[in-house]
């Protein structure tokens, strides 16, 4: 069985993990981006003789980052990495069509510790987040874990449809969701389950604000339900602006929950000329590090679409049901096999001087069938 992985996301506004400059990158901010902004090193687009750079301090075993590539000009497609001090490498954003929202550099995988990398020569590209890889002891103080679609802790019930395709951002550059893929459906009544251990929770996806229509989620929460409406008419401003699709579109947000273990199912309700893309969950771990994350996969499924695990009375009365049945049905072919040897007997052996009569043989194996059919099954 595979390791089980955990990521945490570093939002480009914290002061702690980021450095950007000596040359102050400029802070976007737009929806469509983690958290609403993002740092971008546009000046180094027109001043070829100030690139950008940009330090990153992080605790784990590996770091991406996750952004706009820049546009095509000169050396722009190219930059260096230094990883705790080593020397530079050059390195490309590898994208096929820039400028794209997309993962545009990973370290390779690191001994679990602190690390410090630093990027430069940078022209024009922007960091919207980074995804750390933690290791077995990371510590996740203060941390919020992000589960991206594909993660094995959801279960999906209906017709979804996993999805590689990218989003259209209208004015903004085009991209692809976190780690490439999107669960998919436009069907009423499908439905996602996930499990978590953690004190917030915020369900991410993308929207599309080019569709007039509608769509209405159902959260549930560990059993209790509110239902949401995200609607898009004629008047809707980012129709009119041609917004396209937003990629991390908020859906919902659980921001003060009690530390521990909950169960979460999102069910789409109501769905007109829209489709519910969803991307990727992010929580605070109630848990410290990984090595001590509880299994809750090994929990009941769930199933019913209200966050509480099905009736076992059920399940018990379908296997008692069952049993029952199959006793019944052996005691009968008993029965059929002891008459049928007692009349192939009648020529082998001598009969007993006062045999019972036929009526009294019938009696007595209906009573025993009604004795035996009377049992009461101690777990039933």
């Amino acid at each position: 069985m595979a390791e089980p992985q955990l990521f945490i996301v570093v939002d480009d506004s914290r002061s702690d993990s980021f450095v950007f400059g000596p040359i102050p990158w400029t802070t976007t901010t737009l929806p469509e981006w983690f958290n609403g902004t993002s740092q971008s090193s546009d000046f180094a687009l027109q001043n070829t003789s100030q690139l950008g750079t940009m330090q990153m301090k992080f605790e784990g075993t590996s770091v991406a980052f996750f952004g706009v590539t820049p546009s095509v000009s000169g050396d722009s497609q190219t930059f260096a990495v230094s990883i705790d001090g080593s020397a530079p490498y050059n390195t490309t954003y590898s994208d096929p069509n820039p400028p794209t929202y997309r993962q545009w550099y990973q370290t390779p995988l690191l001994a679990e510790g602190t690390h410090n990398i630093a990027l430069s020569n940078i022209a024009g590209a922007s960091v919207d987040f980074a995804v750390v890889t933690v290791g077995e002891n990371t510590s996740l103080t203060g941390q919020h874990v992000i589960a991206d679609n594909d993660d094995p802790g959801f279960t999906y019930d209906g017709k979804w449809k996993r999805s590689q395709a990218e989003f259209n951002s209208g004015p903004q550059p085009d991209g692809n969701p976190y780690h490439n893929t999107t669960h998919q459906t436009n069907d009423i009544g499908d439905l996602f389950t996930y499990r978590f251990s953690g004190s917030s929770a915020a369900i991410y996806g993308i929207f599309t604000w080019s569709n007039l229509g509608l769509i209405t989620l159902s959260f549930t929460l560990d059993g209790q339900s509110l239902s949401q409406t995200y609607r898009v008419n004629a008047d809707s401003p980012q129709f009119v602006s041609e917004l396209g699709q937003q990629q991390n579109f908020l859906f919902y947000s659980y921001d003060f929950l009690q530390s521990g273990d909950h169960t979460l199912v999102v069910n789409l309700t109501d769905c007109a000329n829209q489709t519910f893309a969803f991307d990727y969950i992010t929580f605070t771990p109630s848990f410290s590090t990984l090595a001590t994350m509880p299994n809750l996969t090994l929990a009941l499924p769930i199933s019913n679409g209200t966050g509480q695990p099905l009736a076992k009375k059920s399940h018990t009365a379908a296997i008692v049901g069952g049993i029952a049945g199959v006793i019944i049905l052996l005691l009968f072919g008993g029965l059929i096999f002891v008459f049928r040897r007692r009349r192939r007997g009648k020529g082998r052996y001598k009969p007993d001087p006062k045999p019972p009569s036929s009526h009294f043989q019938h009696r007595l194996a209906l009573l025993s069938l009604h004795r035996c059919m009377m049992i009461t099954l101690p777990w039933a």
